[in-house]
């Protein structure tokens, strides 16, 4: 027979009390939610932009049941937060929401897939709360085993980074297959997301490291081993939880993917700077990206798995920054040339006026003229004269 403490009635009432909260607000706000999605949509919505999908992206991230532009996305949500609330540990609550954001990954690329930018801001929101939670919690994470922190740590940095690479992927998928079809506004609100996203998991992952160093100092205070000890304890942690043996089943198709990207940012700044536009920041993020990625290559070739990981993955990051500038350079020549065709059909308007009005005066001084000859020929024929 179960039973059950005071402390987990009342969690287990607060989650009944969520349950029934969403479900209200999923009988009250279905039109709501439909009504919201639908602001954006037009002739193109129920076509997708592209038939193929990245085989790589469909076997890392989850197939997502329920999207947000679903009128059950709420009670989603609510069910996630129910499985949070009786998640054993803090770890397993990190674990969870890495879980969550990959599906919020998967419904990111559905609706932006079908145009549905609304439902895909959605996603992306939620995505942020979830890593906003766990920038919380790396900082807040301690323990009286320094090694057993450290243990941890590392075990939550593979993950975060794992989906750094997910997100570098998702990138240049969408932005590859999608973006050119894209009307200017939506082309922005896309690299909004997307951006966001970026943002999101780096910004995860360089606090992840940062506490990583911080509990390397406090083993070294403690214990007194070395910098080299601690970098063997390291090397055995991620063995043991099979780390070190992911990331090399993975560095290759990372350098492949990264050079990929890498030359399709090099394509359309060529594209760009043929159009007489250019820029040196951008420039200078591409030669960075080919030399992180070149020492990515020399890494794999001499089986330093994890520098070449580390390094194809600053490449890519960098590479996304050269896109980005690109696109703003982009984006901004595209709507100059709106201006200069409005201009110019302005300036034709009025040389067609101009025109006419001059047309007009001189047809008119010519009928002035043939009607001042006829009477002078009259007052002739009258006077004889």
């Amino acid at each position: 027979m179960l039973l059950l403490n005071i402390s987990d009635t009342m969690k287990i009432g607060k989650i009944l009390a969520v349950l029934v909260a969403a479900m209200f607000l999923l009988g009250i706000g279905t039109d709501g939610i439909s009504a919201h999605t639908d602001v954006v949509l037009d002739e193109h919505t129920e076509v997708e932009l592209s038939a193929h999908t990245d085989v790589a992206l469909d076997a890392e991230l989850p197939e997502s049941a329920v999207n947000p532009d679903s009128a059950l996305y709420n009670l989603d949500l609510a069910v996630e937060n129910l499985q949070l609330s009786l998640a054993g540990n803090e770890e397993a609550k990190d674990k969870l929401r890495l879980k969550f954001t990959k599906e919020r990954l998967s419904e990111i690329r559905k609706m932006v897939a079908k145009e549905r930018f609304d439902a895909a801001e959605r996603a992306r929101d939620e995505h942020k709360k979830h890593f906003e939670i766990i920038r919380e919690r790396i900082n807040a994470k301690k323990s009286d085993n320094p090694e057993t922190e450290f243990e941890s740590d590392i075990a939550l940095e593979a993950e975060i980074q794992d989906q750094e690479n997910i997100v570098l992927d998702l990138d240049s998928e969408i932005r590859a297959k999608y973006r050119d079809s894209l009307t200017d506004e939506r082309k922005e609100r896309l690299d909004k997301i997307l951006d966001a996203l970026s943002e999101d998991s780096g910004k995860t992952r360089e606090e992840a490291a940062k506490k990583i160093l911080l509990t390397r100092a406090k083993i070294k205070e403690r214990t007194s081993k070395t910098d080299e000890e601690i970098d063997e304890l390291r090397n055995k942690i991620e063995d043991r939880k099979e780390i070190a043996k992911d990331r090399m089943d993975k560095v290759e198709q990372r350098v492949e993917r990264v050079s990929n990207f890498l030359e399709q940012v090099k394509e359309k700044a060529q594209t760009l700077k043929d159009k007489g536009l250019e820029s040196e920041k951008a420039n200078r993020a591409i030669l960075n990206a080919e030399k992180h990625l070149a020492e990515a290559k020399a890494a794999l070739e001499a089986k330093k798995y994890g520098e070449a990981y580390g390094q194809a993955t600053a490449a890519g990051r960098i590479a996304i920054e050269a896109n980005k500038l690109l696109n703003v350079l982009e984006n901004r020549s595209d709507k100059k040339a709106e201006i200069d065709d409005a201009d110019e059909k302005e300036d034709e308007q009025v040389d067609e006026n101009e025109t006419e009005e001059v047309d007009n005066a001189e047809e008119k001084e010519d009928s002035e003229s043939e009607s001042d000859v006829e009477t002078e020929v009259d007052a002739e024929v009258t006077t004889g004269y």
